[in-house]
This record gives C-alpha cells, sequence and structure tokens, in this order.
C-alpha cells in the first residue's frame, strides 16, 4: 500500500505576512530609501570608516577630531531625513 500524502505548506511567519502587507501598501523605493540615506548618514559619524581614516590621515588629525566636527552637521541632516520621510509617506 502506497498511499500519497498531500504536499505540505510551508507556514508563513507574522512579520513575513506584516512585511508584505507594508509593502504593498506603500511603494517599495519610499520604503527603503530613508534606510539607505539614514546609514549614509550615520556612516560619517564612525570613527572606523575608511572615509575617515584617510580624512583624518590627510589631514593629520584624530579621527575623534573629525567626528566631532561632523556629528552636530550629520544630526540635522538625520532630522531632515526623518521629517521628510514622514512628510512623504503620511501626506494626506
Amino acid at each position: 500500500m502506497n498511499k500519497k500524502h498531500p504536499p505540505r505548506r510551508r507556514k508563513q511567519h507574522v512579520f513575513g505576512r506584516a512585511a508584505m502587507f507594508v509593502l504593498c501598501l506603500i511603494f517599495s523605493v519610499l520604503f527603503l530609501l530613508p534606510m539607505h540615506f539614514a546609514a549614509s548618514i550615520a556612516r560619517t559619524c564612525s570613527p572606523i570608516t575608511a572615509v575617515i581614516v584617510v580624512a583624518s590621515g590627510m589631514g593629520n588629525v584624530s579621527p575623534f577630531d573629525l567626528i566631532k566636527r561632523t556629528f552636530i552637521p550629520m544630526c540635522g541632516a538625520m532630522i531632515v531625513n526623518i521629517g521628510m520621510t514622514f512628510f512623504y509617506y503620511y501626506r494626506g
């Protein structure tokens, strides 16, 4: 007797269903672009990134001094990024 079992359905996790629901509601580029901008802004505030190491080496300054100089403008850029994200997502 060779019984055939019906194929098993894969269980979807709740997060997978929620993520697909969110991506169907909004344009995916507008969903991912603010995260990309935030990562780029935060990269300039890290003393171990390549651009900070090279720039501090060329200027003969400490990487931490360079970070102190760029931290305030990058906080402003992050606030603008978050503000424009809310403006574009929630404008009615």
